[in-house]
């Protein structure tokens, strides 16, 4: 641990969201991607049935929110 209150691996962005649980590990534009145990808790929550990605940019965020509001089911990777 880095010395705060979050635990290692576990996403950034930890949202309920018209009753969808959403987790967001945040990452700069053209940065180094997430850790491969970052990669393993967000493949745990989509199996659980969350939106669990990450993003790069607010952009994405909206994207995703975008898509909950209009109804459709969100996947990884994007439509």
């Amino acid at each position: 641990m880095s010395g705060d209150a979050s635990t290692s691996g576990e996403p950034d962005i930890d949202v309920c969201y018209k009753g969808r649980t959403i987790k967001l590990e945040v990452k700069r534009p053209g940065g180094a991607g997430p850790t491969k145990l970052q990669e393993a808790v967000l493949a745990q929550w989509r199996e659980a049935g969350a939106v669990a990605t990450t993003v790069r940019s607010v952009d994405a965020v909206r994207e995703i929110i975008k898509t909950l509001d209009n109804g459709e089911d969100w996947t990884e990777g994007g439509r």
